[in-house]
């Protein structure tokens, strides 16, 4: 049934994309039926050359860099196996997750055919949306340029676009985000057709519009770029009408303009609600101001150093040249683009390579008509084309790259990429895993691009990716994270010297805080060293074991040190003191489980074999400590467990290594308890499945309280 859809979604998906390329089609037609072919087996060089580069490579994939990937994963055998389930994953995940299945839907199919190796999940991205996005543009050129009559000319301008280094960088680092320009494409194919919408056309306008709300739910930023789209295309039929005197054409444009907004955005809100919260109504500004860090000055330096000045200089070079014919369309795309800019930088920086694709259709478009608008076409044409090829060989080459201390091309590093501390990486991931096997859990304090949780989650990709089910996410933004109470409730901790952060520990107060305090700090003493690993850059790693929970005077400092720096966010900072009492939290084997569900509420689900266990230091104000015995999911027991077998425990209390309560309890009777701690440092508290089977043993402690 997978491959039955497939089939039918890609079919559809390449017959709007040859749709929307009439003018190339009409040209390539012109060779022979093998040219054709030899042609487009051609273009599938690159994408070739990138499979190779990746082929060997000794590295991790972290963050944005793996994000997709992941997901590809896990959705080409969700599709494979239960396709309608994934495309209710599809519609689940637009409407409330950061990151959607939607771009993945349709690479799944190569991502089967070819294996889900980083090397050849690029290659997917590469054929499903970098090709057809290389066809679309070129077509826009041929459309706007019907003088240029050179057939060498218009054939070879996919060839550029696929040499087009900033165009290739995102793809080769494995981002998705490609999808995006091919419905940008085909967009402005629509507009370019309609006259910037001077015709009106409500069928166009319909399809604009669901074509628009399709581009931003595949990445969500894409949104600048339908802002711009919508206020550069008003303006430019402003401007328009005022300079010739014609205003039915502008109303026209406006009306479709209408038509083209309102239908997005009602399917928005009938169907995809929380999309639009999540997107319009929070304030990215603040949460990912710790990713806004370069001035204006700082902007042009990450351009120049993602582009190279050769590049820039050709373009602005082209821009200038092309603009004498097409100014409206040098007009919308240039209006377009500034206000993308200024919309942006208010949220973040252009330092992620994939959000220069906001602004590569300008630059392309511009640069290729410029190319074919010189005297002297094909030595112009030919001697750009050996300008990106030293650039590209500069970026995803290793034998060929070659001191540039101009900046002329690219600077950014896209060969092949080998850790020299892999092993040690692998180590760790290793070492990991086995505290999970006992039933630990462990939580990183590291946010470099050297060592972070992902990195470690990712070290054996594509092979294992689900083994670290206890080893916590890192909370790695201040102000778009939370207080990191899985810290305190981990029994590992992996820390560094010298921390270690990738925002600057400003923005990242909590990795250095905690990572000092334990390492060499206040904490110290709750903690022991049991492995050392050595990473690059003179960076070496601990992982630490907790032995103890800290003390009301450790607490108090923790609240109130996050307190003074973060007076806005008291809940987001809210410190929950029995978290931090507690230490040496094991989960019982099978469905064991050990979780904080609040201050006051702590799950315990027993092993089949080990039990469940969590151990607190007791204050020496402590008189006692009280609880009320229960179980979390009744209702689950009554429905679908053996009622009077299921569903009960033992209970075992001990206080400094002698019990001093234990009982049973069943799912039918809470119990309240009382226990007396009085010149006792440590309690622990201990839960076995009892007589029967543990698949039913929801068991919890509610209204858990030390009293003084």
């Amino acid at each position: 049934m997978a491959i039955f859809i497939s089939v039918l979604i890609l079919a559809a998906y390449f017959f709007l994309i040859y749709k929307s390329i009439g003018a190339f089609i009409l040209e390539i037609r012109k060779l022979p039926t093998t040219g054709i072919i030899v042609y487009f087996l051609t273009m599938l060089l690159p994408g070739f050359y990138l499979v190779w580069i990746l082929h060997d490579e000794k590295f991790v994939y972290y963050w944005d860099l793996s994000g997709y990937w992941i997901r590809a994963i896990d959705f080409t055998e969700l599709y494979f196996e239960k396709p309608f389930v994934a495309f209710e994953e599809v519609y689940n995940t637009i409407r409330h997750a950061e990151y959607n299945f939607l771009a993945n839907l349709f690479i799944a199919p190569l991502n089967k055919l070819f294996g889900l190796s980083f090397g050849w999940y690029v290659f997917s991205i590469y054929v499903i949306y970098f090709l057809p996005a290389v066809l679309l543009v070129s077509n826009i050129i041929i459309l706007t340029l019907r003088n240029v009559t050179s057939l060498f000319q218009k054939l070879s301008l996919p060839f550029l676009c696929l040499l087009f280094t900033p165009l290739l960088i995102p793809i080769r680092f494995g981002f998705i985000d490609s999808i995006g320009l091919v419905l940008i494409f085909i967009i402005l194919i629509s507009v370019l057709k309609s006259d910037f919408l001077r015709k009106f056309n409500y069928k166009s306008a319909i399809a604009i519009g669901i074509l628009m709300l399709v581009l931003v739910f595949s990445r969500r930023w894409y949104a600048f770029w339908a802002t711009a789209f919508y206020v550069s295309l008003f303006l430019t039929n402003v401007i328009y009408a005022i300079w010739n005197r014609e205003w039915k054409p502008f109303k026209n444009a406006v009306l479709n303009l209408t038509i083209g907004g309102i239908v997005p955005l009602s399917i928005m809100l009938l169907f995809f609600y929380p999309f639009f919260e999540m997107s319009v109504l929070k304030d990215y500004g603040d949460i990912y101001s710790a990713y806004r860090r370069a001035v204006p000055l700082g902007q042009l330096q990450n351009a120049i150093n993602f582009f190279g000045w050769g590049l820039l200089v050709i373009f602005l070079i082209m821009t200038l040249i092309q603009a004498r014919q097409q100014k409206f369309l040098t007009l919308f795309l240039g209006i377009n683009s500034i206000i993308i800019i200024a919309l942006f930088t208010r949220i973040n920086d252009f330092g992620g390579y994939q959000h220069y694709y906001l602004l590569l259709p300008m630059i392309v478009i511009f640069t290729m008509r410029g190319l074919l608008l010189v005297r002297k076409k094909a030595v112009i044409v030919l001697t750009f084309f050996a300008f990106l090829a030293i650039n590209n060989a500069q970026v995803f080459t290793h034998s060929l790259k070659f001191n540039d201390t101009l900046r002329i091309f690219s600077q950014v590093d896209g060969a092949s990429k080998i850790r020299a501390d892999y092993d040690e990486i692998v180590a760790i991931s290793n070492a990991i895993i086995n505290y999970e096997k006992e039933g630990a859990s462990i939580y990183m304090l590291t946010s470099s691009r050297e060592i972070n949780d992902n990195i470690v989650k990712n070290s054996k990709l594509p092979e294992l990716r689900n083994e670290f089910k206890k080893l916590h996410i890192t909370q790695h933004v201040d102000k778009r994270d939370h207080f990191p109470n899985e810290l305190f409730s981990s029994d590992y901790v992996v820390v560094t010297d010298p921390a270690q952060y990738h925002l600057g520990e400003k923005n990242q107060q909590v990795i250095g805080y905690f990572n000092n305090a334990i390492l060499n700090g206040s904490l110290k003493p709750h903690y022991k060293i049991v492995q050392t690993y050595h990473l690059n850059k003179g960076i070496t790693a601990y992982i630490m074991k907790k032995t103890s929970g800290f003390n009301k005077k450790e607490i108090d400092s923790i609240r109130n040190f996050f307190k003074s720096k973060f007076p806005e966010y008291p809940k987001m900072f809210d410190v929950k003191e029995n978290i931090l009492r507690s230490f040496e939290i094991l989960e019982g084997d099978g469905y064991g489980n050990v979780e904080f569900l609040d201050n006051q509420t702590i799950k315990m689900f027993p092993g089949k074999k080990r039990n469940s266990t969590i151990s607190f230091t007791v204050s020496p104000l402590d008189k006692n400590l009280s609880f009320v015995t229960s179980f979390y999911d009744k209702q689950e027991i009554e429905n679908n467990c053996n009622v009077d077998k299921d569903g009960e425990v033992q209970l075992i209390i001990k206080g400094d290594g002698e019990i001093l309560e234990q009982f049973s309890v069943s799912h039918k009777k809470e119990i309240p308890v009382l226990v007396e701690i009085v010149n006792i440092t440590t309690i622990q508290i201990s839960v076995d499945k009892g007589k029967y089977e543990d698949y039913c043993d929801f068991f919890i402690l509610k209204n858990f309280r030390f009293n003084k």
